[in-house]
């Protein structure tokens, strides 16, 4: 069940749309009812008013009345930062998006993407563009195996160390160990990109053009 500070603001989204739909609570709730919901005008009307909270499932069917996706009652409610607190834990959801996104993270998020299909929670304190990253291939391998997820702040700068994603100009995201090395003759910062597999070698900034798009701030392994 979501809690009442969980819908905060999302019913708002909620009524928000439906108005924009030209339905009235009543017709809603025929529309969820003829998708195998169950809903009536008074826990609706409480919904809306951020008076009532309500399961994800009744949250689900709310969303396929008003043509949307869950998300979307998510990231309009917050103006469409993919960030959401969804209990009164600070837990947050960010979108899991894929190589090519990432490659093209501003358009993105400038653009209020809201077509995000995966999603994962973290108790992480995290900026509002914060994404999760699948791993591909094994040269992260034994510390990253294909499939774990990561979740990426863009917010945080990186230190010697730090796990980061980074974005070439050809190949979309690629996630590595950080290494500074130092200030080229342009003054601009010179980074290596490091795997943990022995068998791949290791990226330089100023060899293969990169920018670092965000520093992992979780690392979620499953088993296999």
């Amino acid at each position: 069940m979501l809690e009442n500070s969980a819908m905060e603001k999302i019913g708002k989204e909620i009524r928000r749309r439906r108005n924009s739909l030209g339905l009235t609570i009543e017709q809603l709730v025929d529309r969820i009812e003829r998708l195998g919901g169950k809903a009536n005008q008074g826990n609706l009307s409480r919904i809306e008013l951020d008076k009532q909270g309500c399961s994800m499932e009744t949250l689900s069917y709310i969303a396929r009345a008003l043509e949307c996706k869950v998300a979307d009652l998510y990231l309009g409610a917050e103006g469409f930062a993919n960030v959401s607190a969804v209990t009164n834990r600070l837990i947050k959801k960010v979108p899991i998006i894929n190589n090519i996104q990432a490659g093209n993270l501003e358009r993105v998020f400038d653009q209020g993407q809201n077509e995000f299909t995966e999603w994962i929670t973290t108790e992480k304190d995290c900026g509002k563009n914060t994404f999760a990253l699948r791993i591909k291939g094994n040269s992260m391998e034994d510390r990253f195996k294909e499939g774990d997820l990561v979740i990426i702040d863009p917010n945080i700068k990186p230190r010697p160390g730090d796990f980061v994603a980074a974005i070439n100009h050809e190949d979309g995201a690629t996630f590595k160990k950080f290494r500074p090395r130092g200030i080229n003759e342009k003054g601009e910062d010179v980074f290596e990109l490091v795997p943990l597999n022995d068998d791949y070698p290791s990226i330089r900034s100023d060899i293969v053009p990169m920018r670092i798009i965000g520093t992992m701030i979780e690392h979620r392994n499953y088993r296999r």
